[in-house]
């Protein structure tokens, strides 16, 4: 009887959130990071802003992370690689994150 008043309180003060279908898990994105770089030298790291927003099928490009920035902004785009482990460009075409 204890364990069910236990756990009857834990159902109602904690209960469990289920995860959202459309967020990606980051082991399937193909970055770890991804920054704006700027021509002064400043670099941003906009990863949590450009995962939050990514969904499967969804093509993320560079056009996409303009958004991400102030106008009139340039900036060179780079990624940290999941496999590598290097610092890249990122590429024009974008990546699809295929589910």
């Amino acid at each position: 009887m204890l364990f069910f008043l236990i756990k009857f309180f834990k159902d109602i003060c904690c209960p469990r959130k289920k995860r959202d279908e459309n967020v990606i898990a980051s082991s399937r994105l193909p970055w770890l990071w991804v920054g704006a770089v700027y021509p002064d030298g400043k670099v941003e790291d906009h990863t949590e802003y450009i995962n939050r927003y990514s969904n499967y099928g969804m093509k993320i490009t560079t056009h996409l992370m303009d958004f991400a920035i102030p106008k009139n902004s340039v900036v060179a785009w780079k990624y940290i690689d999941t496999e590598t482990l290097e610092e890249k460009d990122f590429p024009s075409e974008g990546f699809v994150i295929h589910g």
